[in-house]
């Protein structure tokens, strides 16, 4: 028999072999493939409002998982139902400028207000790294998501080197490249940068400080844009805010005082940037009229601390119709012309409460003459889209489940975010 013979002979008798040893015998059927798993329908949102991000329609969203999987008309089999009737349902709320520190209490309180997402214009950056690692850990749904600047650029002696914390700062064109790619290897998101030629701040206080020149401005928003950072840049006045419309910067942060005829809204819609006008701060010293109803919520007032109740209770005076005229007198004329607005009260600056001043800062460019879309669009689509957070602000097929409902139609409750009746954060139910 030849070597090739044997080899044919030998795999026909293993074959036998192993057949004979299975459970699977002459006649026998091959055991049933084993049944697929069901997928899981997750949940389904049914008969709210809805607000998707940048206009309102009607339908009912599914999440599966972390994840939108779009709008459906009815739940499938299987499916948990939400009854959103009487409610409107956006996505989870981004506050656009913030500030939070090293400790994590405030991201925790955020949550209590709606807000999944902080941008932080100016904090520790070893920060950032540690806390997107557990995003989705149970402790991280327990707290909003976190993008920053991590160190500002700023003049030697300028705004952001007056709290004790030693920064690097920058005085030449020369060294702007070399300032970013370190901002870059440390972990920032984006780049915050300090133009500031005001003598005074919001209060009339004389805060004169160093600050850049437009030409190194110029230089690290091009060294930032190389690495694909996004720019904002925190401005004094309409002064600072004129001059920087040049430079290619993305956000504008801080209002101002602009009086009747000014340019400046059509300046800031020809430049195509994001305005981030940061009212809840801006509006200081002309009184804190604006909190009185909020407070004076039963539902609103038992999330903010008793410090903050009581501080805001006494921290009230007359209004001043003048000063506070000029401050939303550029904000309604920007939003009459299509100027993005990006809702960010710089909290806890100046003591302004985290998460609730959002919720001020929505009602206030209401009330600068902002329409209720391009309002709740400064806190979800257009932060998302400014600071490049593809996987949120919206409520659209495929992005990150963060999701808020709220009491009544939006439309027709003016106050319908200061009452929360259910909360995700990437699907999961946060415990409010």
């Amino acid at each position: 028999m030849s070597p090739l013979s044997r080899l044919s002979r030998l795999s026909r008798l293993a074959a036998a072999a192993i057949l004979a040893s299975s459970s699977i015998g002459c006649g026998a059927s091959p055991p049933p493939a084993p049944a697929p798993l069901p997928s899981d329908p997750g949940f389904v949102v049914v008969g709210a409002a809805i607000f998707d991000g940048e206009r309102f329609r009607s339908g009912n969203v599914q999440v599966i998982g972390a994840t939108i999987a779009g709008f459906v008309d009815a739940p499938p089999d299987g499916a948990k139902v939400i009854d959103g009737r009487g409610k409107t349902l956006l996505p989870g709320l981004i506050d656009g400028h913030a500030h939070i520190g090293e400790s994590t209490e405030h991201l925790q309180r955020f949550l209590g207000f709606g807000v999944t997402t902080v941008i932080d214009l100016f904090g520790p950056v070893e920060l950032l790294a540690k806390l997107r690692a557990d995003d989705l850990s149970p402790e991280g749904l327990r707290r909003a998501s976190l993008f920053g600047a991590g160190t500002l650029a700023t003049a030697p002696g300028g705004h952001g080197t007056e709290y004790g914390v030693p920064i690097p700062t920058i005085a030449r064109p020369e060294d702007a490249d070399a300032f970013v790619a370190a901002r870059k290897v440390e972990g920032s998101d984006f780049l915050k940068i300090v133009y500031d030629n005001g003598t005074k701040d919001a209060a009339g206080t004389d805060v004169s400080m160093p600050t850049l020149t437009l030409e190194t401005v110029r230089a690290l928003v091009t060294a930032a844009h190389a690495r694909a950072l996004v720019v904002a840049v925190h401005t004094g006045g309409c002064d600072d805010l004129r001059a920087i419309l040049g430079t290619g910067a993305d956000v504008l942060a801080h209002g101002c005082a602009m009086p009747e005829g000014d340019d400046l809204p059509s300046r800031l819609a020809a430049a195509k940037v994001f305005f981030n006008p940061t009212l809840a701060v801006q509006l200081r010293p002309c009184g804190l009229e604006y909190w009185i109803p909020l407070v004076a919520d039963a539902e609103l007032s038992a999330r903010l601390t008793e410090e903050e109740r009581a501080r805001l209770g006494k921290d009230r005076k007359d209004h001043d119709t003048a000063c506070s005229s000029s401050r939303l007198r550029l904000v309604g004329e920007a939003a009459r012309l299509g100027v993005p607005l990006i809702a960010g009260p710089d909290s806890p600056n100046r003591r302004i409460p985290v998460g609730a001043s959002l919720i001020a800062e929505i009602e206030l460019l209401r009330q600068a003459g902002a329409t209720l879309e391009q309002s709740l669009a400064a806190a979800t689509a257009n932060p998302a889209t400014a600071y490049h957070l593809g996987d949120r602000g919206r409520i659209a097929k495929g992005l990150r489940a963060d999701l808020l409902l709220v009491e009544g139609d939006l439309r027709t409750t003016p106050h319908g975010l200061w009452h929360l009746r259910a909360l995700w954060k990437a699907g999961q139910t946060v415990k409010l």
